[in-house]
């Protein structure tokens, strides 16, 4: 039997998401390639072709997982990466197709303040509901539900 069809990704790109602080190993998602030769010229397995200790493959069924720790607030929002999909010819043929990989952001940071302690003198003599003193806050969270300070 010839081996002259390559595998094919059912999708152009695959575009997953994971929340930050997720536990590991969690699964994200699934590549599917398929391959029209029959047998085990037909036979596809998976491989991730950039270097992460971040993500991993299951070589037989394409499932991603996540295997490393992802924070928002890192400078990595986004993970970008390429699979392989090669079938079992005795010259194996092989496709590769891109990935994505979005951090969700999650309320994970405590509200800081920017100074440790605040000071002020007070008149005795001062009308009430007068402003005394305005301090700032401020949360390393994205979004504007994570920077409402009350």
């Amino acid at each position: 039997m010839q081996n002259d069809n390559a595998p094919e990704f059912e999708l152009p790109k695959y575009h997953f998401s994971v929340q930050e602080r997720q536990s590991v190993p969690f699964i994200i998602g699934k590549v599917i390639a398929t391959d029209k030769d029959t047998i085990e010229n037909g036979k596809v397995t998976y491989s991730l072709l950039d270097d992460n200790d971040v993500f991993s493959i299951n070589a037989t069924s394409g499932e991603l997982a996540l295997i490393g720790n992802v924070d928002y607030e890192s400078s990595v929002i986004s993970y970008k990466f390429n699979v392989e999909a090669s079938d079992s010819g005795a010259i194996p043929l092989k496709s590769q197709v891109s990935v994505v990989v979005n951090v969700i952001d999650i309320n994970d940071n405590s509200p800081t303040f920017t100074q440790e302690t605040y000071s002020v003198l007070i008149a005795e003599d001062i009308p009430l509901n007068s402003k005394i003193l305005g301090v700032s806050a401020s949360d390393k969270d994205d979004g504007p539900k994570n920077n409402l300070l009350t």
